[in-house]
């Protein structure tokens, strides 16, 4: 036994809340006898903490060989109160510290007669991990697999055949997208078509009458489209009336002029509001300022300039 070692020893009692204080010597004979199991816990002063006694090291090593000294009888653990310290020798306690409210259970089995022991402590059962459930990891994953779904949506049925078919026209140099709004809304067509000097005032209503023949007619499983919106950015700008839609298409034999006006009457802001604001007290000469200034705004934006 080291220096440091407790000369007596508090012992949990088998299948209660109780402990017992022995001293070092009685405990030893008791565990040569089988009385008490090395898997008995006990407390560890120097480790401040419950251990099986196997752990302390005034037992790990192996038990001796010759015989154990007879005792009068064979000692019991039982529910008693701790023996008072002797008197001429006071006996090292356990450094003061919270001791655990509860000791280790232990199932109590029937021994010889007049003996009690008990089964073994120690834990036999393997530890079961615990996997907490994934669930941003899988809302993440859905949510790319519908972002997914959503792209290869209106790729293959919006923009492919949009472009395929605007490269079937005069305007094939343009550079142009369509795709469903915000890419869920399936009875809206977003049209995004970038700036090119190519456009201009002479050509910006056969271009809208290109945009409007190459667009599908229809949304997802059969959707009409009740809004059209076109820009020249991200967001829409402007928005063409689904009772306008075909009549932008079928301006090819319309003068100039006519298409100009069609356009200035039909097209609209993206909030609903008129393209092109009058007044009651306008003139003739007011109102036609007024259009030709909305005209080169809106060819402006598709210019680029």
């Amino acid at each position: 036994m080291s220096e440091h070692a407790p000369r007596t020893l508090f012992l949990a009692v088998p299948g209660t809340q109780e402990t017992r204080q022995l001293d070092l010597e009685t405990v030893r004979h008791a565990v040569a006898r089988g009385e008490i199991a090395l898997d008995n816990w006990a407390w560890s002063a120097e480790r401040n903490e419950w251990v099986p006694l196997a752990q302390l090291p005034e037992f790990a090593a192996p038990a001796p060989t010759e015989p154990p000294p007879v005792v009068p009888e064979p000692i019991q653990i039982v529910r008693v109160e701790p023996i008072p310290e002797p008197v001429v020798e006071k006996p090292a306690e356990p450094a003061r510290v919270a001791i655990p409210a509860q000791v280790p259970a232990a199932r109590t089995v029937t021994g010889p007669v007049g003996r009690m022991t008990h089964a073994p402590t120690h834990f036999t059962d393997s530890i079961k991990e615990h996997h907490e459930f994934p669930v941003f990891r899988t809302l993440f994953a859905v949510l790319g697999v519908v972002i997914a779904t959503l792209i290869g949506v209106n790729y293959f049925m919006v923009e492919q055949p949009f472009r395929a078919n605007l490269a079937k026209t005069p305007f094939a140099y343009v550079q142009a997208h369509a795709h469903l709004g915000a890419f869920v809304q399936p009875t809206v067509l977003l049209i995004h078509v970038l700036p090119n000097r190519e456009i201009n005032a002479d050509n910006f209503a056969d271009l809208l009458t290109a945009l409007t023949q190459s667009a599908p007619r229809q949304a997802l499983a059969g959707h009409e489209f009740t809004t059209i919106s076109l820009t020249p950015a991200w967001l829409g700008v402007y928005a063409i009336d689904a009772a306008d839609w075909q009549g932008f298409a079928d301006m090819g034999g319309f003068t100039p002029e006519e298409k100009r006006q069609f356009v200035l009457d039909h097209l609209e802001w993206i909030d609903g509001a008129p393209l092109v604001q009058t007044f009651k007290t306008d003139t003739a000469a007011q109102r036609q300022a007024r259009e030709d200034q909305v005209w080169n705004e809106l060819v402006g934006r598709f210019h680029g300039t």
